[in-house]
Order: C-alpha cells, then structure tokens, then sequence
C-alpha cells in the first residue's frame, strides 16, 4: 500500500462520514434509518472514477457513522458492509453494461435507474434492516415501512448525488464564444430560478397546499436549463431545486409542510424530486 493509496482511502472515509451524520441527524422515527442518504451517490462515484479498490473508504466511513447512533458494534459492521456492497454492485454493473461516465447518453440515464439505483440500494436495505432487526433496534413488524425509508433515502441519494457529482468531476468541452454569447440570458434564468425557489419552497403560506400549483413551474425551468445551457445546466438546476426543497420543507416552508410528520413531508418531497 503507498501512502497516497491510504490518504486517498482515510479522506473518502472521512468525506462518507461527514455527509452520512447529516443525513442520519435527518433520522426521524428509526434514528438508525433515514430518507436523506447523499453517501449513497458519493459512495458509487468514488468506485466509478477512482476504482474498487478504494472500497475500504465507504466501510470505514459507514462503520464509524453508525457507531455513533449508539449501534452494537457488530450491527454497524453489517451494515457498513451493505453500504460498501451497494457501492461495489451498483458500480460493477454499471461498468459492465458500458456506462459512460460523461453521463451524455439515454442508455446511462435508464443504467443508472434500473441497474443501479433500482437494484444495488435494495441490497443496503436489506442487509441493514435485517441487521436492525437482529440487533433488537426494531422489529419484525415495523421491517417494511423501515426498509421502504432506507431503501428511498438511497435511491434518492443515487439519482440525485451521482449525476450531480458526475458532472462536476468530468471535463466537458465547451465553445468559449458561444457561452459568452449566452450569458445575459443566463444571468436572466439565474435570477427567475431563485425567484421561483423562493416562491415554491421559502415563502411561508398560511394555508395547506397554496403553493402546489407552484410547484409546475420548476419543469418549464429545467426544460429551459437544458435546451439552451446543456446536460450539465438541467442536472444542476435539478440538485439545487432538490437542496431549495429539502431546506423549505425542514424550516416548514413551502408546498410540503402540512404532513402529519416532517417524515412525511420529506418523503413527499423525495417522490416529488424524483418525478
């Protein structure tokens, strides 16, 4: 092992555990399981761009996360183990389909769906559940509804972490002149987006729902993002409308305030996002 292998392994160890206490201070009803779960895309980008071997990065990160929710030592090892196999699976398969890492194609979209998101985050959720409900952290019949939260905490995590995170670590090519023909009309679509972020998910309302209707402006948005700004602009403007949602919604502002629970609104919000 060389020294830069280890640095590189401790500070996707560290990186996985910062985002994972966020994610896990999100916990609301199973403190262990929560429906914010960003280490998910982290965790399949780092196997994507820098390779398997760095796998002992997401099981130190994930162990040292869960330790602290005051789990049995035992439990947090199996499930950092599910975490890391959701990494290693959901990379592996989309390594051997041909994913292309630019993200540029249909075919990569639908991988990362089905292949990926779909398929491998269902492994996490099942071993983590299945080890909460071993070590006596929930129970048999509460194992449904808890998978169901772990298993849209990852999936989200996936869809929306990886292809932001993709697009920022690739080089795209750009013609220089033809952005700077376009940016008066990029500094206009800037500032209606953050009018219309305020407008759907800051500004408070007084009664349930007023700001649904709202809701149907971010697609017109994103549609514009992307024919005129590229790939990059529309996943960018998709991330950040997920980040606006989620910070109106725990402040109790916006379209999804008005649940039973705040898990609940989040889980809202997620399909939402996911739509």
């Amino acid at each position: 092992m060389t020294k830069k292998y280890l640095f590189h392994i401790v500070l996707f160890a560290i990186v996985y555990y910062i985002v994972a206490r966020i994610g896990l201070s999100l916990a609301f009803t199973t403190k262990q399981v929560t429906l914010i779960w960003p280490p998910t895309g982290i965790a399949l980008v780092i196997l994507l761009m820098r390779g398997y071997r760095f796998w002992p990065g997401i099981f130190l990160g994930a162990f040292f996360a869960n330790i602290g929710t005051h789990e049995p030592a035992l439990v947090a090892a199996s499930i950092a183990i599910g975490n890391t196999l959701e990494a290693f699976v959901g990379a592996y398969l989309l390594n051997m389909i041909g994913f292309r890492k630019q993200y540029d194609r249909l075919r990569d979209v639908f991988a990362l769906l089905v292949y990926s998101s779909l398929f491998s985050t269902a492994i996490s959720a099942t071993i983590g559940v299945t080890s909460l409900v071993l070590g006596g952290l929930t129970s048999w019949a509460q194992y449904g509804g808890v998978w169901f939260t772990w298993w849209i905490g990852d999936f989200m995590g996936s869809i929306l972490v990886v292809p932001f995170l993709l697009v920022c670590c690739y080089k795209y090519a750009y013609r220089v002149s033809k952005i700077y023909r376009r940016l008066p009309e990029a500094f206009v679509l800037i500032f209606i987006s953050c009018f219309v972020f305020w407008l759907i998910f800051i500004r408070n309302t007084s009664y349930q729902g007023a700001n649904y209707p709202m809701l149907y402006l971010l697609f017109p948005l994103i549609i514009w993002w992307t024919t005129r700004f590229g790939q990059r602009a529309g996943i960018l403007f998709s991330f950040f409308a997920a980040v606006g949602g989620l910070a109106g919604t725990l402040m109790e502002h916006g379209p999804f305030s008005h649940g039973i629970s705040t898990e609940n609104n989040i889980l809202f919000l997620q399909l939402f996002m996911f739509t």
